[in-house]
């Protein structure tokens, strides 16, 4: 299950924000094949302790997706409240 779905891209700020994001945006693309082919591994494995490896590694790609994206949310976007001027 990936819960890293949200887009960073409303709301960019500069020409080199948007580099940023385009880059995380290419960066979590490469972590989700990487990821799936690590499922496909893990489906295909004959024993647990590689299926448990294997699912380890997949946490740890998952936990580097979310973090990006919180780091692009928190410093990149403009779209959220406390960036209103009102």
């Amino acid at each position: 299950m990936n819960l890293n779905t949200a887009r960073a891209k409303p709301g960019i700020a500069t020409a080199d924000d948007k580099e940023v994001v385009d880059f995380a945006e290419r960066l979590r693309y490469v972590m989700e094949l990487k990821i799936n082919k690590l499922r496909i591994a893990m489906q295909k494995s004959n024993t647990h302790l590689e299926s448990d490896m294997l699912m380890i590694r997949i946490q740890a790609l998952e936990w580097a997706q979310g973090t990006i994206q919180d780091l692009i949310l928190n410093n990149v976007t403009r779209d959220w409240p406390i960036y209103n001027d009102e």
